[in-house]
Order: structure tokens, then C-alpha cells, then sequence
């Protein structure tokens, strides 16, 4: 009988852990043996996991720390790995907070924070399991939860947490499957160098970031390889040079709350008008017009133009909505947390998933060496004997040696199924208790299957301040740090 057990050890389950073994208290530790159910190593999980140099974190070194209170925690670590900046072809003066650093060198700043955890961890006296094994099934049961793996071991532990992160969705499993082997996942391939033809061409479904990643991992394993990338909008995200979180002296933790028991649509409008308010310091700052005749690589390009020139105010604006976003969600009645995310979808979706200016130029460029293009679609594909055909919005037919499919990451897909209680994950986030992220009694869940619980998904500096959230929770035994005005709802 375990006292926790973690299900995943990608960098939600990790920064738990970090967070949990800091946390424990010297004289007593309330958790004194933990178990983490991973097929992989602890501390590597599919965002951060690829060992191409080119694949770059979406925020910067100034959010990705793992300990938010404390902004230059990543910075320092960098300066003080010189070797393993090295290994990723950085040098301690490419460092600084708006960096966007290799997603393999943040694995290994991660992994770092791991084990030094878990060195503290010993010397406290609280063992840590590593089972190798994939999680089916949890419920609970008097004396605690039960953790069913596909060979039938039963690992039994007073409390759990699902950290089980993104997997292959149930649609891009099907037309993996259907495609015969010539289409795969972005992220499920370990080698793109055996899986793409050394010419040819290679369509990429989707336009957003798990889809530059899947282009750019395509133009640096085969210099020859034309790359057609389709989405229904053909649009890519907006480009970022630089992602600092500055507080607000608008948007803040308490101006929202002072909105107390708002209808829905007065919150909505002082959600907007806050952000405004944030963003009138920077009248000068022009707002980037919609160009409906510019395709979706030109688009980037002068969006790319406007950010480096300092001429887009979203950037100063966004990091911090995203992180208040985060901590008033929880205090929010349903009605309001639906309105609000309607309403934060609709002005900040496009910059929440910005890409690095770096990828944003790779982007442009490939499409200037007129190896990479844009359209809207599929309509329609097929199969064929040894090629896929994709149909693009004006029916035009691409013929792909191979393809990779970036629309598919999801927390519920029926690949990576988990039965919580029973329950489908998904159905598991849908009842999550937002103080406690209890999905049952004993049963909490961590990062992208919260769900809900975010008001924006899988960002890393909010998994990292709820892992630090649900530690406190879980060591200190109580509700102690509800967040203020949570009462009220």
C-alpha cells in the first residue's frame, strides 16, 4: 500500500513529484512512499521528448520554470549547465527569459529537478517506485485506490493522481490505421529519417503547433522533400518573439473577483474591458488587420514583421491573462466559467498557441525555397496503392508519399483509455472538483486531463502552478489553499 501513486511521469507527473518531495515537511513527511506507473523513464513525457535540436518550446525559459514563484529558476539552471546548453548547440549568451529553447534541453532541466528531488526525497526518508507498466483502470475502495495494468498487477495506494498527459487521438488512430502505414501521428514517430522518402512529398495535416513541428522535423531529416500542409482555415497561429509574464495592473487575481457574483455576460465584459485596460499603455502598439487575401504563409510573414518590430501589443498582454485565466478559474460558477471561456477563446486563442518567431521564420523560408505550401482542406482523402491523395478545399488533388497527422493530440482518446471509477477520463474531468482536482474521492487528475478545470489546456507554467497547488494539498491533509473567493460559489 502505497501512501500516493502517480499515473504518468511526463512533465505533469514530474513537476508533481518535484513539487511533492520540496514540499514534504523534514520532521514527519505525511507521504512517506510514493509509486509512479510509467512504461517510460520519469521526467521525459511526448511534449518535450524529441531529441531534434530545431523543435522548440512554445513559451519561453521566464514561464517554463517549474516553480512559477520563482521566474528565473530556469534561467539559473541554464547558466549553470553550460555542457548541457552545448549538447543542444546553445551558449550560456543565448540564454535569457524570452528564449525558447530546444523541447529536449527542457527535458533535461526537468529531468534534473527530478532526481534532485528525489535525492531530497531519500534523505527524508520517502521512498519513490518507479513500475513500469501502463495504467487500464482505477476506482477506490475502503482503504483506498486500485491501479489495474494490462498483465494484471494491482498496485494499491491511499491516494492517486492521473497525470496520464496527451495521446493519440481516436480519429487519428482510425486514419493511421486506414492509411496503411504511409500516415502516422506527429509525435509517435521516433524516427522521421526511416519514415519519409528522401524525395517526394509529404502533406502535414494541420497548421498549428504540433504541426510545424511535424514540417520542420520533415525539412531537416530530407532537404529533398516537398511538404503541403492543410487545415480548414490554413492559417497558422501568431508568431512570438518573446513570452515574459509581467503582472497586470488591470487583469489581476483581484480585479476579477471584485466582479463577485456577476451574471455571465456583465463578467464577460469586464473580462474585456480589463484586457483593454492592460493594453491602453501601449496605444502606439498597432492591432494586426485581417488580410483575407493573404494565404496562410504570407499572413505569418507579416505577422512575423509586425511582433519583431515590438508593433503587437498581445505579447505584452497574454502571458499574464493566461496565468490569471488559470488561478481565478476554479472560484468561477459554471455559467461564468463557460462564458469566460468563450470569450478568452475567442481574443486569445490565436495567441495562446503562438509559435516561436524562430519556427515562425524556418516557416516563411521553406515557403520562400518553395518547398512548403498551404491550403485549406482535406476535403476528402484516399488511399492508394503505394501513395495517399488528399482533395483541398478548391479541389485540387496532392498526391503524398507520406503523410503526418498534427490534428490528433488529445487527454481522452480512446487509445491511451483509462477507466477512472469506471468512467471514460473524459467523463472523469467533466466532475473534477476544482479546489481539490478530485475526480472521485482519492482520485485526483493533473495537466491536459483536467479539462474544464484550465481556462486554457496543457500550458505549462498552469500545470506547473496546479502540481504545486495539489502538492501543498496533498502533504498539508487539508482545503487550506482554496484560492480566495472560492467560498462564494
Amino acid at each position: 500500500m502505497f501512501d500516493l501513486a502517480i499515473i504518468g511521469g511526463g512533465a505533469a507527473g514530474a513537476s508533481l513529484l518535484v513539487h511533492l518531495l520540496n514540499a514534504a515537511d523534514d520532521a514527519e513527511p505525511r507521504i512517506r512512499s510514493v509509486a509512479v506507473v510509467d512504461p517510460g523513464e520519469p521526467g521525459r513525457g511526448l511534449a518535450f521528448a524529441r531529441p531534434e535540436p530545431y523543435v522548440l518550446c512554445n513559451t519561453s525559459v521566464a514561464v517554463n520554470t517549474v516553480n512559477p514563484t520563482d521566474p528565473a529558476h530556469f534561467e539559473r539552471w541554464l547558466r549553470s549547465h553550460p555542457d548541457r546548453c552545448h549538447q543542444w548547440g546553445w551558449t550560456c549568451t543565448d540564454v535569457h527569459p524570452s528564449a525558447f529553447v530546444p523541447r529536449g534541453l527542457y527535458s533535461d532541466y526537468l529531468a534534473d529537478q527530478l532526481h534532485a528531488a528525489l535525492r531530497r526525497g531519500r534523505q527524508r526518508g520517502i521512498g519513490v517506485d518507479h513500475i513500469r507498466a501502463c495504467a487500464t483502470s482505477i476506482h477506490t475502495e475502503d482503504s483506498g485506490t486500485v491501479i489495474h495494468t494490462p498483465r494484471g498487477r494491482t498496485i494499491r495506494a491511499r491516494r492517486a493522481v492521473v497525470c496520464s498527459g496527451l495521446g493519440t487521438s481516436s480519429a487519428t488512430a482510425h486514419r493511421e490505421a486506414a492509411a496503411d502505414g504511409l500516415l502516422r501521428a506527429v509525435y509517435d514517430i521516433p524516427s522521421y529519417r526511416e519514415f519519409v522518402p528522401a524525395t517526394g512529398t509529404v502533406v502535414v495535416l494541420g497548421t498549428r503547433q504540433s504541426a510545424v513541428d511535424a514540417a520542420l522535423l520533415v525539412a531537416g531529416t530530407q532537404p529533398d522533400v516537398r511538404i503541403a500542409m492543410m487545415s480548414p482555415s490554413g492559417r497558422f497561429p501568431a508568431a512570438r518573439t518573446s513570452m515574459v509574464e509581467v503582472p497586470g495592473e488591470w487583469f489581476t487575481t483581484d480585479h476579477l473577483l471584485a466582479a463577485g457574483s456577476a451574471a455571465p455576460g456583465e463578467l464577460v465584459r469586464r473580462w474585456a474591458m480589463l484586457l483593454r485596460a492592460e493594453g491602453a499603455p501601449h496605444a502606439a502598439v498597432e492591432r494586426a488587420p485581417r488580410h483575407a487575401d493573404l494565404d496562410g504563409v504570407d499572413l505569418l510573414a507579416d505577422d512575423l514583421a509586425r511582433t519583431t518590430a515590438g508593433r503587437q501589443a498581445w505579447e505584452i498582454v497574454v502571458p499574464n491573462a493566461l496565468t490569471v485565466a488559470n488561478e481565478v478559474w476554479p472560484t468561477m460558477a459554471p455559467a461564468q466559467r463557460a462564458a469566460i471561456r468563450q470569450a478568452f477563446t475567442g481574443l486569445l486563442r490565436r495567441y495562446a498557441a503562438a509559435l516561436p518567431a524562430r519556427n515562425a521564420e524556418r516557416i516563411c523560408h521553406l515557403a520562400e525555397e518553395g518547398r512548403l505550401w498551404v491550403t485549406r482542406g482535406p476535403r476528402r482523402w484516399r488511399r492508394t496503392r503505394r501513395h495517399l491523395e488528399f482533395e483541398d478545399a478548391e479541389g485540387r488533388v496532392i498526391r503524398a508519399d507520406r503523410a503526418v497527422d498534427a490534428t490528433g493530440l488529445t487527454a481522452f482518446g480512446r487509445v491511451r483509455g483509462l477507466a477512472v471509477e469506471g468512467r471514460s477520463l473524459q467523463a472523469a474531468a467533466a466532475a473534477v472538483d476544482p479546489v481539490s482536482l478530485e475526480a472521485a474521492p482519492g482520485i485526483h487528475l493533473l495537466g491536459p486531463p483536467l479539462g474544464d478545470t484550465f481556462a486554457v489546456n496543457n500550458y505549462a507554467n498552469a500545470t506547473h502552478r496546479q502540481a504545486a497547488r495539489l502538492a501543498e494539498h496533498l502533504t498539508a491533509g487539508n482545503d487550506a489553499n482554496r484560492y480566495r473567493g472560492a467560498q462564494a460559489w
